[in-house]
């Protein structure tokens, strides 16, 4: 059988109006301006973020940050790595003979050419492994000064290399803490003690210590922390001033030459920043200014002897959109281990590596040229230090890692 064709009836829809549009495109600025913890986001700046992970603002727009690779292998004693408590260098007169170490295990160890860890030192009679270490050239060589309480002082040179100075650097405590030059003088701090003591010769690297009582400028309490020469104008001319920091946050500022005379060294004032973290370089030099991390965050010296920091006014310092995160980590964290500060020419950044908090490494990190802040994650900084332009930190598994590294 066949049947007829029959056509379908077409289908109909009623037919509608066009909507209006409603939508409309926007171009979204790069986040140049950084992390912004202080502003509400309805009051932001289009180009700040309130998250910027692993990327660095630049003033064309955000960068990834590099990476970081395996420099040395990992010390371990009976199989059980050793925390890499502190990474250092030597920068010599000739570049071929840098070098980079690092303590851990009670030793001093030779890591310049990477790969196996070479000692160089041991059995040092370190307590911590924490080290604090400053260059100083006199016209017989130029010396790395290394300290850490339980081990005393050392010296390195191209010439001599590894010395220990404690015995012929006489009325120096043995738990000395932290070495300085400053006018041309080598400054040392000591654990729980309110005194700084100077090498008396000038230009000397040993010899008789003189102690000289800090206690007044410690109205807080405390001992002396650390020492820093801070270069600044001072008016008419450019000078160098000896920063006395506290542990409870008490700054004294030291000016003049000869500290064995009240009419050639005195002190030029006092001031409070907070309590200070315990472990580590806590403060750096940077575009002419001591930038000192305390319980107030980030406080450059230069605000605080102008007086124009304060609590109140916090929100025109350089870290100041970070500030409201970044204080209470360091209240909470101030005597974990450990809080460095260090400028990383090559990735144009000064960085703030904060205690690993609860098994998470975090890094607030500054574009040098710009002042915009960004966050890094997941590099595992125990100590670190920025040698020859580079950073290189340690982990608590016993390796040294090159840190911002590659392309």
């Amino acid at each position: 059988l066949t049947m007829p064709l029959v056509p379908l009836k077409p289908f109909k829809t009623p037919r509608r109006a066009a909507a209006a549009q409603v939508a409309q495109s926007f171009i979204v600025p790069a986040p140049t301006g950084g992390l912004n913890y202080r502003d509400p986001i309805v009051a932001m700046a289009p180009n700040d973020a309130v998250v910027l992970t692993n990327m660095i603002p630049r003033q064309q727009g955000v960068e990834l940050r590099k990476g970081w690779q395996e420099f040395s292998s990992a010390v371990q004693v009976a199989g059980v790595p050793q925390s890499v408590e502190s990474v250092f260098g030597y920068r010599a007169p000739n570049p071929a003979n840098d070098k980079i170490f690092m303590a851990t295990n009670g030793n001093i160890y030779d890591i310049t050419s990477g790969g196996t860890p070479v000692v160089a030192v041991s059995t040092t009679g370190s307590t911590s492994n924490e080290w604090w270490t400053t260059q100083f050239s006199t016209a017989a060589d130029t010396f790395l000064l290394a300290v850490s309480p339980g081990a005393g002082y050392y010296t390195y040179s191209t010439t001599s290399g590894w010395v220990n100075r404690t015995s012929t650097t006489t009325g120096l405590p043995s738990n000395v803490r932290t070495v300085a030059v400053w006018k041309q003088r080598v400054w040392f701090t000591a654990d729980g003690d309110s005194r700084v003591y100077y090498i008396n010769t000038v230009n000397a690297i040993t010899g008789a210590c003189t102690a000289f009582p800090m206690g007044s400028t410690l109205r807080s309490g405390g001992y002396v922390s650390a020492l820093v020469n801070w270069t600044i104008d001072a008016g008419i001319s450019i000078d160098d001033f000896l920063v006395v920091i506290g542990t409870e946050g008490d700054i004294g500022v030291w000016e003049g030459t000869d500290p064995t005379s009240s009419t050639t060294f005195g002190l030029k004032g006092s001031w409070y920043v907070g309590p200070v973290p315990k472990h580590g370089t806590y403060f750096t030099q940077f575009g002419g200014d001591v930038m000192i991390i305390s319980e107030l965050g980030l406080v450059p010296m230069s605000r605080l002897i102008n007086g124009s920091f304060s609590r109140d006014t916090q929100n025109t310092g350089p870290a100041a959109k970070i500030q409201s995160v970044f204080a209470p980590l360091v209240r909470r964290l101030r005597e974990e281990k450990f809080f460095n500060v260090f400028v990383v020419p090559g990735s144009e950044v000064l960085v703030m590596s904060l205690p690993v908090d609860g098994g998470y490494y975090r890094q607030f990190a500054m574009n040098i040229t710009t002042g915009a802040w960004c966050q890094f994650a997941n590099m595992p900084i125990r100590s670190a230090a920025a040698i020859g332009g580079e950073l290189y930190f340690g982990t608590v598994d016993g390796t040294v890692c090159h840190g911002l590294y590659g392309k």
